[in-house]
């Protein structure tokens, strides 16, 4: 079905232009983020039991996170501030099965990915020609921040360059969609994004260099080694402690950790961060601005133990686990 195959790029490109104009959730937020999982639910079908296909006891490693995920909630000190999360928690996890079930066949798998790739190349103009108007200092819309727009295009690279490799004369789309994603991605100046792409360009000239042409060897070996070139003095500016952003999240993580271990098993609960956070951050002068509000601990790992504790971080380690593995077990058949 022409439609369904549009689906995944449709929500990538609602989550992309309004995330980061969400200044606060009103009845009309509400309702969508009510009615999303049950629509998404309704998208997947019968793969719903099984969204990550897991199989066997791997399913218990889902359904452990999700009441972990409930529980630390039920004891936050803000429980309102996970509320939309922990709702919209069952919508993540049944992306992969939605993806699957949208793109089943090879035509449909074809149109949703030109359709992915238009979606990034969008997001990525829309970034630079509000970054070149004087908007912002660095491209960060539609997200609103240079290093969630960066995370977002660095997610999408891998699928929305996909077309490029189709023949024909529509995989212009997915050369346009990559060059604008990765010119977005290398003047947010994001050191992670910047090595995240040089991994993906490695992981792919790895993977693909009996198959690929000398051309494509060259753009794929550009594409792996210009962002790591970037990267190198910023690593040695970490490396010596000399780097004032580092030290930043070096402050965060420690007031993660402390947090951590003052609520081991259960956390903080979900979205607690800007809630609570505080009462463990030791600002460091010249380091962390006067009066600065810290909406979140700038590592998903950290941040993971600080909100659903042990017991949930736990869970969801063993879920990327056990999905890689599933996955790599199915290539390798």
């Amino acid at each position: 079905m022409p439609a369904r195959a549009l689906l995944p790029a449709a929500l990538a490109a609602l989550f992309a232009g309004w995330c980061g104009t969400l200044a606060g959730v009103g009845w009309a937020e509400a309702a969508v983020a009510q009615a999303l999982p049950l629509l998404l639910l309704a998208a997947a079908g019968p793969a719903a039991a099984d969204p990550l296909r897991l199989g066997g006891w791997g399913r218990w490693a889902l359904v452990t996170l999700l009441l972990a995920a409930a529980a630390s909630w039920t004891v936050s000190p803000v429980p309102r501030a996970g509320r939309v999360g922990l709702l919209l928690l069952p919508a993540y996890l049944l992306l992969p099965a939605i993806v699957e079930r949208c793109w089943r066949e090879e035509e449909s798998r074809r149109r949703g990915l030109r359709a992915l790739a238009a979606v990034v190349g969008g997001v990525a103009v829309w970034s630079l020609v509000d970054w070149l108007a004087g908007g912002s200092p660095r491209p960060a819309a539609p997200l609103g921040h240079h290093g969630l727009l960066a995370a977002w295009l660095v997610t999408l690279l891998p699928l929305s360059a996909l077309p490029a490799l189709e023949r024909g004369r529509r995989r212009w789309m997915g050369w346009l969609g990559t060059g604008l994603a990765l010119a977005a991605i290398l003047l947010s100046r994001s050191l992670a994004a910047w090595v995240a792409v040089a991994v993906q360009g490695t992981a792919l000239l790895l993977a693909s260099r009996r198959t690929l042409g000398l051309r494509r060897l060259a753009l794929g070996a550009a594409a792996a080694g210009i962002p790591l070139l970037l990267a190198l003095p910023r690593l040695f500016r970490v490396l010596a402690g000399a780097d004032p952003s580092a030290s930043a999240r070096a402050v965060y993580w420690r007031a993660g950790w402390e947090g951590f271990l003052a609520r081991p098993l259960l956390g903080w609960g979900p979205g607690a961060t800007p809630w609570t956070a505080a009462r463990f951050l030791e600002p460091l002068p010249g380091v962390n601005p006067p009066g600065e509000a810290v909406g979140e601990l700038h590592s998903l790992p950290v941040q993971l133990l600080y909100e659903i504790g042990a017991l949930g971080a736990l869970a969801a380690a063993a879920l990327v686990a056990l999905f890689a593995a599933r996955r790599v077990a199915a290539l390798r058949a």
